[in-house]
């Protein structure tokens, strides 16, 4: 499909033509614009002279002829949205410069399967206004996020068709408003519910699973994605480098490989649990991995772990919280006592303490 050209109105010609027998005809020629962008030479005949003596005569009878040329001619050179999607899907979806994931192009494919070539397939690019979008967003019953995905989709779309110059025009879709703006806030869980949680799952890879989930915060496709390759045990090191969606295994992007700090390897999760926290205490909490090919002791009650400041790597047992303490460069920070092992009390930052039993 030729790129979308700029419309000149023809105007055509009117010759007269002799016949052997009988009156002279006036016939209308035109370039007639084909799919493919080039022009064909055609005409039609009018009538004789003696219906339409005089030059205007015939240029009214065409006019109506004209105007109907004209208007096929302003469709002609153009694309619909749906011969659009065929381009960018043959050229762009699964380009590699792209760098799409498995699960993105899944999305692409479904989306406008389902929801953006019903109902726009068959418009043309210049008919397609962002107050239509807004309003076709807003009638659909689907969350915001969802909607706010539709948007961006149609209009990478729109860029696509700019830059292989099938669009002259500025991206209509970047004007419209759809907020990704969650509806409700999440129920995050709190140390209480997940220890229930926890207490009631008896196969080991679930238990394992959630409770990797509850300390790390990791997405679901990011877990299932895990191999026991990805633990670096004597680095304390967790990388992430793939997800599984929907069986189909897709790599992480634009993260640090290695932003899960396994701080923790015991078997103790196989009848240990997380201490009561107190409720100000920040849930950047150890990994209580469940590793049977090490045969290593639960740690002591109140047994904690200081993981930065001037006591990293340093294991004591806790002593409650005092309180903010100023801390080095003038910060304060709530803070817990730790006794350390020669029957010393330093003061921590709760967000450098890891605590189980």
């Amino acid at each position: 499909m030729p790129a979308t050209r700029s419309h000149r109105y023809q105007e055509g010609s009117i010759d007269r033509v002799k016949r052997a027998n009988g009156p002279d005809m006036s016939v209308y020629r035109w370039r007639d614009l084909k799919k493919d962008g080039t022009r064909v030479q055609r005409k039609k005949t009018i009538g004789d002279i003696k219906r339409f003596p005089t030059k205007s005569d015939v240029q009214r009878e065409v006019e109506n002829l004209r105007a109907k040329i004209n208007a096929r001619e302003e469709l002609i050179g153009k694309m619909t949205i749906r011969e659009l999607w065929g381009h960018f899907q043959a050229e762009e979806l699964r380009c590699s410069h792209a760098d799409r994931s498995p699960t993105t192009i899944e999305c692409y494919l479904e989306n406008f399967k389902r929801y953006i070539l019903p109902e726009w397939g068959d418009h043309y690019l210049d008919k397609v206004k962002a107050v239509g979008i807004e309003k076709w967003l807003s009638s659909l019953s689907y969350a915001p996020a969802t909607k706010a995905k539709l948007r961006n989709q149609m209009s990478c779309l729109y860029s696509h068709a700019i830059r292989h110059e099938h669009w002259k025009g500025v991206n209509p879709i970047a004007s419209v408003r759809q907020s990704s703006k969650r509806v409700s806030i999440p129920d995050i869980l709190t140390l209480q519910e997940m220890q229930a949680i926890l207490g009631r799952l008896t196969d080991p890879m679930h238990r394992i699973a959630v409770l990797i989930a509850a300390v790390t915060g990791l997405r679901r496709s990011e877990i299932m994605g895990l191999k026991w390759s990805d633990f670096e045990f004597d680095r304390l090191w967790l990388r992430l480098e793939r997800g599984i969606v929907k069986r189909m295994q897709t790599k992480l992007k634009g993260i640090n490989p290695d932003i899960g700090l396994v701080t923790w390897t015991t078997n103790a999760g196989r009848f240990g649990h997380l201490l009561d926290i107190p409720r100000n205490m920040p849930a950047r909490l150890n990994l209580l991995f469940d590793a049977p090919d090490l045969e290593l002791p639960p740690p002591p009650p109140d047994h904690v772990r200081i993981r930065g400041g001037d006591f990293a790597g340093n294991e004591g047992t806790w002593a409650g919280l005092i309180g903010q303490r100023r801390f080095a460069g003038g910060v304060h920070l709530e803070a817990g006592a730790v006794r350390l092992p020669d029957g010393s009390v330093v003061a921590v930052p709760i967000g450098d303490l890891e605590r189980f039993v």
